[in-house]
């Protein structure tokens, strides 16, 4: 098994070509089951062998990505995503909206078939400077699809260009509208900057507060003094630095109080929260915050994933792990939303 496991390993590291090259795409996926395999042999200890080979990889991001040239860093970014398999059946479309007085692109999901009453908007992660509208695809694909529901990937105006306050203003501006504008149950969902922004527009508005029948925050990043536990322990080395979230907070907000709700939304009233999934990487610099807001909040249900690093949904296709969050999501989201799909 070892030796498969390494075999895996090279090819996966070596991996080259398009995304559109199943043969490529089948490597991939053959490399991520021998490493579940080799990781559940190990009894769940550790780094899990997909987590290593990502943290190998990039190493610092901050020694590893010239983030002075920033249109760069976001196309490695983008690279990064490409590299792995890329899979949407629903029918997809783009429009732009006009909310908070910024731009703001929207990707609509919308499965064959009859549709629940219900809209699910999606919030990309990044630090508030990385990702769009499209970077998380596959999973808006997956809750349409599971779901029977419409989902928006809703982008946001990026930092260091737009700093707080515009990114929350614009993304508060288009929730608002889109309860004004249809009787559809709401759920907002956002991975570690985007799980920011959805739960800071749900504090600040009566009206998402009556809305929402549902929340969930993926490796959320929500208490911008980085002074947690597992900041400290798991700061460097692990893919997501400390020194890239102190960069990141000083991009998306260089003027405000860490400890102002508004950009920290673990400080903020969270005491009548709809029903909430936070799911965290068990090595992530960010897991206190999962682990914050559910100490605070006993309803909010945690899910802590083992061995897995920050941003493990994108690891499409390779590991169970994310294949089991994206389950764990959809049953939430079935139960919380009241989306029956027999009915």
């Amino acid at each position: 098994m070892a030796g498969a496991t390494e075999w895996a390993l090279s090819r996966l590291r070596g991996a080259s070509g398009t995304r559109a090259e199943g043969m490529r795409d089948g490597v991939v996926r053959a490399a991520g089951r021998l490493m579940d395999l080799q990781y559940e042999r190990a009894g769940r200890h550790g780094l899990h062998p997909l987590a290593k080979v990502t943290a190998d990889h990039v190493g610092d991001p901050l020694e590893h990505w010239d983030v002075s040239d920033l249109h760069r860093f976001r196309q490695q970014f983008e690279e990064l995503l490409a590299y792995l398999p890329h899979e949407v059946s629903s029918q997809v479309e783009n429009s732009v909206s006009q909310a908070g007085g910024e731009e703001l692109p929207l990707r609509t999901f919308t499965p064959a078939g009859e549709l629940r009453n219900v809209l699910v908007v999606y919030l990309h992660g990044g630090g508030f400077v990385l990702g769009d509208e499209k970077s998380t695809d596959p999973e808006c694909d997956v809750l349409a699809m599971e779901l029977r529901c419409p989902v928006v990937s809703l982008g946001y105006p990026l930092s260091p260009e737009h700093p707080y306050p515009a990114p929350p203003r614009a993304v508060l501006a288009q929730l608002e509208r889109f309860v004004s504008e249809s009787d559809a149950s709401l759920v907002l969902c956002g991975e570690s900057a985007g799980a920011n922004l959805a739960l800071a527009a749900w504090q600040a508005s009566s009206a998402l507060r009556e809305r929402v029948k549902a929340l969930v925050l993926a490796y959320p990043m929500l208490d911008l003094t980085l002074s947690s536990q597992a900041v400290r322990e798991y700061g460097s080395g692990y893919f997501l630095t400390r020194e890239l979230l102190e960069w990141f907070v000083k991009c998306y907000a260089p003027d405000a109080r860490p400890t102002d709700p508004d950009v920290s939304p673990l400080f903020g009233d969270n005491s009548r929260l709809p029903p909430t999934l936070a799911l965290a990487a068990e090595f992530d610099p960010l897991r206190g915050d999962a682990e914050a807001l559910a100490a605070a909040v006993p309803t909010v249900e945690l899910s802590v994933y083992p061995g897995m690093l920050h941003g493990f949904l994108q690891l499409r296709g390779i590991t169970q792990f994310r294949t089991q969050a994206l389950e764990q999501i959809v049953d939430f989201l079935r139960r919380a939303a009241e989306v029956d799909l027999d009915h």
